[in-house]
Order: C-alpha cells, then structure tokens, then sequence
C-alpha cells in the first residue's frame, strides 16, 4: 500500500506540487488584501472540493462532451449547469457542518441564499475555466506529442524501407556474383578437363564429376522443393568415386539402394550431408573391419536411411555433429514431427538412422527391380 502510494506521489509530483504552491499564493493573497488569513482547516477543505470539481470537469464532463461531436453542446449546457449547481451545494453543505462542529463563526442560521449563492459560482467559474484552459493545453499537447511519435513512426518506416532497399541491392548484387563466380568455376574445370583428359582418363573423369556435384550442390541450394532421390544417389556415387580415386580404390565402402527408391522425393543435400559426414569423420581403411556402408532400403511404408563407420579417437574429439544438426532441424522444418532421426557412438562404431514415410516423399511406384548394390574395395 506504502509502495502504491509512494508511486503516485512520483507520477503526479507536478500536480501536487502546482496545487501547493497555488494555495499558498492564494492565501498570502486573500490575506493581505483582507489583513486576516483563512482559517488553516476550512481553507484546505474548500480548496480540496475545488481541486476534485477542476479534474472531474476537465477529465470526465469535457472529453465525454466533444466525443459527441456536433452535438456536444447540447450535452455541454445541461451537464454544466448540474456540475456547479452540485459544487455550490457541496460547499454550502461543507460549511453548514463546519458551523455545527463550531469551527467557524458564521452565523447560525446559515441558509442558501443568493449571496452565498453568487459567492460560490464565482469561485466556481473561476476554477472551471481554469479547468477548461487545462483540458485544451493537455489535449494540445497530447496531440502534438501523438503526431510527433506518429511522425518518428513515419521516418523510422522511410528508414527501414531504405535498409531493406539497400539490403536487396546487396542481395542482387551478391546474387550476380554467385552466378558469375561459378560461371568461371566451371569454364575452368571444363577446360582442365579436356586437358588433362588427355594425359590422364581418370584425372579427367575426377574433374568431371567433381563438376558435376558442384553444380547440383549449387542448384538444390538455389531449388525450394525437393528433389528426385535418384539424382542425389549420383552425386553420392561421385563423391565415393572421388574419395576412392584419392586413395587408388583403398577404401572399403558399401553403398546399397533400391531402384524403387530413385523416384522418391526429398529435400535436397540430406543424403549427400550424411555421407560427407561418413568421409569426414570417418576412421576409413582398406580394412574389413572398418568397412563403411550407406544403405537405402524401403520397409513397408518407410524410407530408411542408415549409414555405419568406424571412428578413431581423433574424430571423435574434432567432430561437433553440426553437419547432422542442420540435417535434423532442415527435415523438422520440411516433415514436421513425421520423421525419426537418430545418430550414436557405441565403441569404435558410428552410426546414424532416418526414417521418413514413403507417403510424405510424393512416392511413385516405379517397375520392380533387383536392388543395386555397389561394393567397392
């Protein structure tokens, strides 16, 4: 309650503090024009009416008057005349109980006439005009501070949309080099493949499917909705090609897929990340034992996706999974709660799992064949 009290002290220190010092010039005032001041009770009293009568005026009567519009007179006149009838009569009955509690020497017989009557309305016009100078200052300044924060809204606006203008240039600009960049790119890898093609078959095939990738890397970044299962399975293929050759065909590696999963449709770059992850972080030998394997398989319903390889201790500590974290958030976004990923070290093993119904990848049966596998050592 103290706190409450103490806050709405702090929010209307002005108020109260023009009150005081009015008050006080008016009581040095009636006292040196009458050389005798006012009673120290009875002038608080009357003035605290006075206060009461200034805010109901200018805070309910006058704004609840010109929501009205033209006919705010006609609700201004009648409303008025109620409003000082009420404030002579609430002073004549303040004073009535002052003389019986014999707090002031007025006479005992003490009725409403028309002297007390003329006394009271001029006190009372004088605190409602101003009241109503009150209600136009406030409501003035209320506007101005309104339209110059509509004003600031505006330009805030004018700046933003110029931001986001400059923005856009940036982005068109950026949007030019990427397609000039790349453009350049791969002139230059056709032209060092049909070099070194010549000399070299498998140097050339490198260069070529290393072109390859870059450029469905670049379009499925570019491309919105998914894509066809069976382009990314290529560019899979590439990337065990290119690793492979790196290593003169060392590494042991099992890649398996139904045809029937070539004409499913997915997000674009899932399948390639989880295999990059595999080369990456993978501890990949020559070794059995050490055999990496990616597998597609179609259970029932289901898209299953599995990948398996070995870790060395190293790898371990480098890698921080962020590959597979944008894996599983791009698949939330895309499939919602209708997917199941998982990935777990268990030993010297590492091993990830996807599974997305067959429904949700726009599946379209495709002739039954034998499932291809690749076996690459």
């Amino acid at each position: 309650m103290i706190k409450k009290v103490h806050e709405w002290l702090i929010v209307n220190k002005v108020h109260i503090s023009s009150w005081l010092l009015f008050f006080v010039y008016e009581q040095i005032a009636a006292g040196l024009m009458n050389n005798s001041y006012p009673h120290p009770i009875i002038a608080p009293l009357h003035f605290l009416i006075n206060i009461l009568f200034f805010y109901i005026h200018s805070e309910i009567l006058l704004p609840f008057c010109f929501k009205k519009g033209k006919k705010a007179i006609l609700f201004f006149l009648p409303l008025f005349l109620l409003q000082i009838s009420t404030y002579v009569v609430i002073h004549f009955g303040l004073d009535k109980i002052l003389i019986a509690l014999d707090l002031i020497t007025l006479p005992r017989v003490y009725v409403l006439n028309m002297s007390v009557i003329i006394r009271n309305l001029y006190r009372g016009i004088y605190f409602f005009g101003f009241s109503t100078g009150y209600y136009f200052l406030s409501t003035y300044l209320r506007e101005r501070k309104r339209a110059q924060e509509l004003e600031q809204d505006k330009l805030k606006a004018i700046i933003q949309h110029q931001q986001m203008q400059q923005e856009l240039t940036n982005a068109q600009n950026a949007f030019l080099k990427a397609q000039i960049n790349p453009h350049f790119l791969f002139n230059t890898l056709d032209f060092v493949y049909h070099n070194v093609n010549k000399h070299s078959p498998m140097a050339g095939e490198a260069v070529a499917r290393l072109a390859e990738m870059m450029r469905f890397a670049i379009a499925a970044g570019e491309r919105e909705q998914n894509i066809r299962l069976g382009d990314e399975i290529e560019q899979v293929e590439n990337l065990i090609f290119l690793y492979q050759i790196r290593k003169n065909n060392g590494l042991a590696i099992s890649f398996i897929y139904p045809e029937e999963a070539l004409e499913l449709k997915i997000i674009p770059l899932v399948l390639l990340t989880l295999v990059e992850n595999v080369f990456k972080h993978g501890y990949l030998t020559s070794d059995e034992k050490d055999r990496a394997e990616i597998i597609l398989a179609i259970d029932g319903e289901v898209l299953r996706i599995e990948t398996n390889n070995s870790i060395g201790r190293l790898q371990t500590l480098m890698s921080n999974k962020t590959g597979l974290k944008n894996v599983d958030e791009r698949l939330g976004f895309a499939y919602g709660k209708n997917y199941a990923f998982s990935h777990e070290a268990k030993g010297n093993k590492f091993s990830v799992r996807l599974s997305i119904a067959i429904s949700l990848l726009q599946y379209k049966p495709a002739v039954a064949k034998h499932a291809k596998d690749i076996d690459i050592i």
